[in-house]
């Protein structure tokens, strides 16, 4: 025996039996995770948006950050839209207005950080295998500096 229900649709009253009722629900469902998934998009790009204004009237300027420090040592930026722990399109647009040259275990050290970003389990490796890692692979790291949407990756 199938069972019939009753539900309002747009204003009217449809009756069906449950596989319309399943479908109509399920439409529903995806149709509310599309307009969350648009909305936090919509958030996303005014963020992005703005933290880009931000930045272009900085543009050529020199500036310092102040900071505040917690309880723990911890600084952090007082500046929330545009600074050097923010995300990575607002680190991107940075510059150090005083270039200085890297020491003696920079390299090493800007070898390990490249290697942290690849996952995979390179980022478990020890230091001495991660600057290694880069190293063999140093044309690829350099592809993907120059062309970050169109290389080889």
């Amino acid at each position: 025996p199938k069972t019939f229900h009753c539900f309002y649709s747009h204003g009217q009253l449809v009756a069906g039996t449950q596989e319309p009722l399943k479908h109509m629900i399920d439409h529903r469902r995806t149709h509310k995770k599309v307009q969350q998934g648009n909305s936090e998009m919509h958030s996303m790009r005014c963020d992005f948006e703005y933290k880009m204004q931000v930045a272009n009237m900085m543009c050529g300027e020199r500036f310092h950050y102040p900071h505040n420090v917690d309880f723990r040592g911890r600084a952090y930026t007082m500046h929330p839209h545009l600074n050097h722990i923010g995300a990575d399109p607002s680190r991107g647009v940075l510059q150090f207005a005083d270039a200085k040259p890297l020491g003696a275990d920079g390299m090493f050290w800007l070898k390990v950080h490249a290697a942290n970003k690849f996952g995979n389990g390179i980022d478990k490796l020890d230091l001495e295998a991660r600057a290694r890692y880069v190293e063999d692979n140093l044309e690829d790291v350099i592809d993907s500096a120059e062309r970050p949407v169109a290389g080889r990756r």
